[in-house]
């Protein structure tokens, strides 16, 4: 009788050492998310629209070679009717390094059935 006593019990004393082992692992996970969060950004992220996106003059050379909408160019939707979407370039998130080596822009897409996101 005392044999499965003390298999049970060094079973739940493992147990018990790795549930303490393993909380001990969330905490360092925590703090390395908390010490994340407080580290300042390298990039600068806003919301432009289109008359700031219309300054940067290679965008808007690459948006209208591949605009196949038939409508005038002075729109601001995009077509693309190989992928049946539509660029909304309206309004955008730009995104830049504070250096100022990398800039981004990131338009909604909706789909040509019902424009949905």
């Amino acid at each position: 009788m005392k044999t499965p006593f003390k298999l049970i019990t060094k079973i739940a004393v493992i147990c018990f050492a790795l549930f303490l082992y393993n909380c001990e692992s969330d905490n360092a996970i925590d703090h390395e998310k908390t010490s994340n969060k407080n580290k300042p950004s390298s990039y600068i992220k806003s919301k432009v629209t289109y008359e700031e996106v219309s300054k940067n003059t290679k965008l808007i050379n690459q948006l209208e070679t591949i605009n196949q909408n038939d409508s005038d160019s002075a729109s601001k939707m995009v077509f693309l009717s190989n992928y049946a979407f539509y660029v909304d370039t309206d309004e955008s998130n730009y995104l830049e390094s504070l250096d100022g080596t990398y800039h981004s822009y990131t338009f909604p897409i909706y789909k040509t059935n019902n424009r949905e996101r």
